[in-house]
């Protein structure tokens, strides 16, 4: 029996979902003056760029697998931990200028 797939697929959102956070934090801004904040919210997250995705390596050119396997575990550790915390900034931030909008 075949099933009927529906194309695309609905987004689910999940509590890590930080997109339906802003929507929900904004949802009380007039919908006129949101493409402004989300505005300001990408400003902010553009100047966090360098510190997010570069990595400063004084390393010359390694030969020992285990030492490659174990740098490559720590720059994936890095790498999720520097999203999660650009995860909270997002929020963080979406709080302050939506507060910052209403002290108006």
């Amino acid at each position: 029996m075949s099933q009927i797939i529906e194309f695309p697929k609905a987004r689910i959102p999940t509590p890590d979902d930080y997109s339906a956070f802003v929507e929900n934090e904004l949802s009380s801004v007039p919908v006129k003056d949101r493409p402004r904040l989300r505005f300001e919210l990408l400003k902010a997250i553009d100047s966090y760029g360098p510190l997010f995705s570069q990595w400063p390596s004084t390393l010359t050119d390694v030969q020992d697998i285990e030492l490659k396997k174990q740098l490559h575990q720590v720059a994936n550790q890095e790498h999720r931990r520097k999203l999660s915390m650009l995860k909270d900034i997002i929020r963080l931030k979406v709080q302050v200028l939506v507060a910052q909008y209403h002290a108006k």
